[in-house]
């Protein structure tokens, strides 16, 4: 019986563990450890035997640099009697993702690591070392000694629909923040005028602000041109009149009560604001028109269609959690996704002691979560009939509330939601609301048939 050696643990306990699951399939491999960075890569590969076949070589992230590297991993498979070989390395945003497609696209089989797992194998020494030669080994040595968990390998229009999510998310909080910078500006240089609009990046207001940045260059204008400029919130004149009023009002006041004026500051922020919205639309077009073009996946729109039966999910709510969940076979019962999706809790307990608080683990794709938390506002609040958008949930949150924070609670309604994505999805049936009497009723004849 051949013993394989490993850093920090016994020789003994690999002996135990020799016919059982706890070892590596990949341990008779050739296996390349491969630590990414944006231009370069740093590879270590591991032959059969468990000895260095390649000792920190360096990749350019360029077709020459790539080919250069698959030559001298062809003369080490060959040297080895074309013994299997798997390549792995970490999930790095997105520098990972060119050297993972052309492995993929010649054939080889690639492993996807959560950073998680390997800093955790990275502290098993106490000398305090961090390079990226030792990070390319460490990962090696772990592919080809442990049995670990990879990560998922999304198909290409997953890939894509994460881009577009990601993308729309962040030019919404870019959006969200030049909102927030022109708010506080105008709060010192005309004062008063965010309670005349509901909305400061509202059209009208949008309008008034790139034409007359300060309230001294309102005083100055023309009536004429000032009710011209409201005039595309279509609300009537009516309503234009009364705005023309409220701002001439506030522009008076300010005059007595500050006399600083920065026109150039309020016209940029209003020019990013306006470009950002502009752009927002832009994308939220092509991701449409991206999900109803014939060569995407008719599954993963299925899918999103599903997701969206349920109250209070929009569309980029369900592409978001379709592109974050990609493949569902993943998961066999809701609490795997649950924790997918970081919302299991954040167990501290060690001896006699037991932490008072406990907070979700928030260890997933943000962006999903962030999508359950819409979906969670969205259930609990009232429509224009005055009725929860969805009742059982409704009624779910206003009982949790009563011991517990809202915040809480709202967490709480998160769960039951991600527990009805998981029934929809392995149903394949769209969203049907049912009381927990209902639920009981049918599973009473259910039992009776």
């Amino acid at each position: 019986m051949t013993t394989f050696l490993y850093r920090g643990v016994s020789t003994l306990l690999l002996i135990l563990l020799k016919g059982g699951d706890f070892l590596s399939k990949y341990r008779n491999s050739i296996v390349c450890g491969l630590d990414v960075a944006s231009e370069f890569s740093i590879a270590c590969i591991l032959d059969p035997e468990g000895n260095v076949g390649l000792r920190s070589y360096k990749i350019i992230h360029s077709l020459q640099g790539f080919n250069s590297f698959l030559s001298i991993v062809n003369d080490i498979v060959k040297s080895h009697n074309q013994a299997p070989i798997v390549f792995a390395l970490e999930s790095t945003g997105i520098y990972h993702m060119t050297l993972l497609t052309f492995l993929k696209n010649n054939n080889f089989e690639v492993l996807l690591i959560n950073p998680l797992i390997t800093n955790s194998n990275k502290n098993n020494s106490i000398r305090k070392v961090k390079n990226d030669k030792k990070d390319a080994f460490s990962i090696a040595n772990l592919v080809k000694y442990q049995d670990i968990k990879v990560s998922f390998l999304p198909s290409l229009d997953i890939l894509r629909l994460r881009a577009f999510i990601r993308e729309y998310f962040y030019l919404g909080d870019e959006y969200a923040k030049f909102k927030l910078k022109l708010g506080n500006v105008l709060a010192y240089t005309w004062p008063g005028y965010s309670n005349v609009f509901s909305d400061i990046a509202s059209l009208a207001s949008i309008n008034i602000l790139s034409t007359y940045p300060s309230a001294t260059s309102f005083l100055n204008a023309d009536k004429a041109d000032i009710l011209k400029l409201l005039s595309p919130s279509r609300k009537g004149s009516k309503w234009c009149e009364t705005k023309y009023s409220q701002l001439l009002s506030c522009a008076n006041d300010t005059s007595s009560l500050s006399n600083v004026d920065q026109p150039f500051i309020v016209q940029s922020f209003v020019s990013m604001i306006s470009s950002l919205d502009k752009n927002i639309g832009i994308l939220f077009n092509s991701l449409q028109d991206f999900i109803n073009s014939k060569d995407f996946d008719q599954s993963v729109k299925y899918n999103i269609d599903l997701i969206k039966s349920i109250p209070g999910c929009g569309f980029i709510s369900a592409v978001a959690i379709i592109a974050e969940i990609g493949d569902f076979a993943r998961f066999s019962k809701p609490k795997e996704l649950i924790a997918y999706f970081g919302l299991d809790p954040e167990v501290n307990q060690s001896g006699k002691f037991t932490a008072d608080k406990v907070k979700i683990s928030k260890r997933g794709p943000r962006i999903a979560r962030r999508a359950l938390f819409f979906i969670a506002l969205a259930s609990i609040r009232k429509g224009k009939n005055k009725q929860p958008i969805n009742s059982v949930l409704k009624a779910y949150y206003d009982k949790k509330c009563v011991s517990k924070v809202k915040m809480s609670a709202l967490s709480c309604v998160m769960h039951k939601i991600v527990k009805i994505l998981f029934s929809v999805l392995r149903e394949q049936k769209t969203f049907s609301l049912r009381t927990p009497e209902d639920h009981i009723n049918q599973f009473l004849n259910n039992q009776a048939a």
